[in-house]
């Protein structure tokens, strides 16, 4: 932890086995305390809102649309932060919303995320799934074939900073979300289209039964899919106009 003093540093790994330890109010009193003393401190910041998250999601989404759109309690803290470090609390802000049913204000601010240069597993996995929510298959391929590039090369992603060891997780995403990106996605393209994402997916999960599942339904939907990609739209991982 950066830019702390011996005695600072020495109260925050006290506050960050606290939580670990699930005394979430005990640890997060001290934290803010920290990041009162250190008001611009990205992850002083990072610990604080990853704890409000785990203690009230409602206040946690509240403070990172109150940071995002310019309220004055945090416009020195924003002020300060590098493009990185708001695509970062974009990310974070985005994978909230969608765990609040916001699914808007999560594609949204994941949106202006990958905008900034964030490219994590999270941030396409999870634009994948909200591009094919709304339809848009062209962008939910897009999002999905970089997403199959950083699971298939996790050294390609930059890992996050998490407070609490049981987060740690979120840096990765399940296959039943691949699944289920599939799933909502598949019937928008046309079956050759699908054939040809299903192959690549395929390659990334060698000898999944979901994945044979998954060509089954392509298959029963060969006569009646609607027109979708060519090929060449997502084979590339080209991350521009997200």
């Amino acid at each position: 932890m950066n830019e702390l003093s011996s005695e600072d540093l020495q109260t925050y790994r006290l506050a960050r086995e606290w939580a670990n330890k699930g005394e979430l109010q005990a640890s997060f009193i001290v934290i803010e305390a920290l990041l009162k003393k250190q008001p611009t401190h990205f992850q002083l910041f990072l610990c604080f809102i990853e704890l409000l998250e785990e203690i009230s999601p409602i206040k946690a989404h509240s403070l990172y649309t109150g940071l995002t759109s310019g309220d004055d309690k945090w416009q020195e803290f924003y002020l300060s932060l590098s493009n990185v470090e708001k695509a970062t609390l974009l990310e974070k802000s985005g994978i909230l919303a969608l765990r609040l049913k916001d699914e808007s204000s999560a594609l949204e601010q994941l949106k202006n995320a990958a905008s900034l240069g964030r490219d994590s597993l999270q941030l396409w996995g999870t634009l994948s799934y909200l591009h094919a929510l709304y339809k848009d298959s062209g962008l939910a391929v897009k999002a999905l074939c970089r997403s199959l590039e950083l699971y298939k090369e996790p050294s390609l992603f930059e890992e996050n900073f998490f407070f609490l060891n049981k987060n740690r997780s979120q840096n990765n995403i399940s296959e039943e979300l691949f699944l289920n990106i599939c799933l909502s996605l598949f019937p928008q393209l046309a079956c050759k289209d699908a054939l040809k994402l299903l192959s690549l997916v395929k390659s990334n999960f060698p000898d999944r039964t979901w994945c044979q599942e998954l060509q089954d339904i392509v298959a029963q939907d060969k006569q009646n899919v609607p027109i979708g990609l060519s090929g060449e739209h997502y084979v590339s991982s080209d991350k521009k106009n997200w």
